[in-house]
């Protein structure tokens, strides 16, 4: 009995050893898993901030505090380079990470996202293709397949327009993670039907938008399309300033028996408002209330955006005194609204809003000094351009290439060539594609000295045609003639084939 009861006593203590040593593993793993939380968001906002430093810093602090980074850590510090505009940067992690156990992290959205906006869109699209994960060696074909569907879509989100062959690769790799996922028993995530949807909606492929609900419905998987999925939809659409599919996308809702959310009103005034489509955004603002529903302020930036879009800045001001109303208050996307519906008829009045958000302690930012930047150029006051932007560089509010094309055109329209060039060339170097409006201001500083720049002019418009294939506006044949005088201007025009009918109008 003695030895029955010794057995019994230290089978008992072994039990309540072994739960201790797994309550302690438990602890230990929730307690890893809150740090590498915690480090992940402080990347993210690195990441956002294109602070690579301090990202490459923090990932130091994961390894010395004893935590495991995952695929996400890593790919928010090759985003934290791409966002800043680094690509050489971002390239080298991809290739350290290549040769490890965390290639998946080429492939993560936050990865394509950055570098499709940094304009390195064929080092995305070599990324979307790499495998998926190889660190725990249960990297499947499944896993693979949704994943490089993922990214792919990533890729694919700003684009307003497919080619037959991006359909084509987002069809093969869904009937890929269709069958695998099939053949599993498991449903596709959410996250890659939210995707797959927005990109069809964006690009107004509605075959294939009904096609996937239809077969999403008829294979089992249990999907109804409810109002987030509409919702989807309808920012699709506003992403490609369609007010009337968004509408329609609306309007299929309420026939499917759908009822109308707050986020999917918002989806349509935003649509409204990147169309400038003011009538439209006033009618959705007020169906909000008919609903029984209570606008946020998403709904009053919104109804604020499409009037500093289209410049009406009565309606901007009564739609900020309801805001006040209604006990918001402003962020600086309202004051940022305001400023550019101003801006439309008095750089004065824009900036006095600017200085108003500033009284208000809103922390101003790039997009509010570009806009009142700009205004001053389109009401041709190169000073004020030239004061506003000493003003942002002493306040440390980066710039970027709105605000070196703003400030480059008042430097050009006093034919100050080489401050002009200096700007352009920073807007490069920093990462931005030079664009139709860049080669304009370059052009206009060239027309005023043409004895000097007549042959920077020309290289331009070579390079401009034949490099860049950008077509030329009015205004720009207009500048070359100045620069290089009318029979040589006539002569580049004529060996370059440019067709001066077909040449754009425009306001710049």
């Amino acid at each position: 009995m003695l030895f029955g009861s010794g057995c019994l006593s230290i089978l008992g203590q072994s039990q309540r050893h072994l739960r201790l040593i797994s309550t302690v593993e438990l602890r230990r793993n929730r307690v890893a898993s809150e740090k590498l939380t915690r480090f992940n968001h402080m990347l993210g906002v690195c990441s956002a901030a294109g602070d690579f430093h301090g990202a490459e810093r923090i990932l130091q602090r994961v390894v010395k505090s004893e935590v495991a980074p995952d695929t996400l850590s890593f790919a928010l510090v090759v985003a934290a380079s791409a966002e800043a505009r680094d690509v050489v940067r971002a390239e080298m992690w991809l290739r350290r990470l290549s040769l490890t156990g965390y290639a998946a992290a080429a492939c993560h959205p936050e990865v394509i996202s950055s570098l499709m906006d940094a304009g390195a869109s064929e080092l995305a699209r070599v990324a979307a293709q790499q495998e998926g994960s190889k660190d725990d060696g249960d990297d499947t074909a499944e896993q693979a397949a949704e994943t490089r569907l993922s990214s792919l879509l990533h890729v694919l989100r700003k684009q307003n327009d497919l080619s037959e062959r991006e359909v084509a690769a987002i069809r093969s790799l869904w009937e890929e993670v269709l069958q695998q996922h099939r053949s599993d028993g498991l449903v596709p995530s959410r996250r890659t039907l939210r995707a797959m949807l927005q990109v069809w909606s964006r690009c107004n492929r509605h075959d294939e938008i009904g096609a996937l609900l239809k077969e999403m419905s008829s294979v089992g998987f249990g999907f109804r399309a409810d109002s987030e999925t509409f919702g989807i939809l309808i920012d699709g659409a506003s992403q490609g300033k369609d007010v009337a599919q968004a509408e329609a996308f609306f309007t299929q809702a309420r026939e499917s028996g759908v009822e109308p959310t707050l986020p999917m009103l918002n989806s349509l005034i935003k649509c409204c408002a990147a169309a400038a489509d003011v009538a439209s955004a006033k009618k959705w603002y007020h169906r909000i209330y008919s609903e029984g529903l209570t606008p946020n302020i998403l709904s009053f930036n919104s109804f604020l955006g499409a009037c500093g879009t289209a410049g009406y800045e009565q309606e901007a001001e009564s739609v900020l005194q309801e805001m006040l109303t209604a006990q918001l208050r402003p962020d600086g996307y309202s004051y940022l609204a305001l400023i550019k519906a101003h801006g439309h008829k008095s750089a004065k009045e824009a900036e006095r809003w600017f200085s108003t958000a500033l009284s208000a302690r809103v922390n101003v930012d790039t997009g509010m000094f570009n806009a009142v930047l700009r205004a001053y150029v389109v009401h041709s006051d190169p000073w004020q351009v030239k004061r506003l932007y000493a003003d942002m560089q002493r306040r440390r509010v980066p710039a970027n290439a709105a605000t070196f094309l703003s400030v480059a055109h008042a430097y050009a329209v006093e034919g100050e060539v080489s401050k002009a060039e200096d700007l352009i060339h920073a807007s490069e170097e920093a990462g931005y594609t030079l664009g139709s409006e860049e080669f304009s201001c370059l052009l206009l500083a060239y027309s005023w000295k043409p004895q000097y720049r007549s042959h920077k002019a020309e290289r331009l418009f070579r390079e401009m045609i034949c490099e860049r294939k950008i077509l030329p506006t009015s205004r720009m044949l207009r500048y070359l003639r100045f620069a290089m005088g009318e029979a040589p201007a006539e002569a580049l025009i004529e060996e370059l084939g440019v067709s001066v009918s077909e040449a754009t109008s425009s306001t710049t």
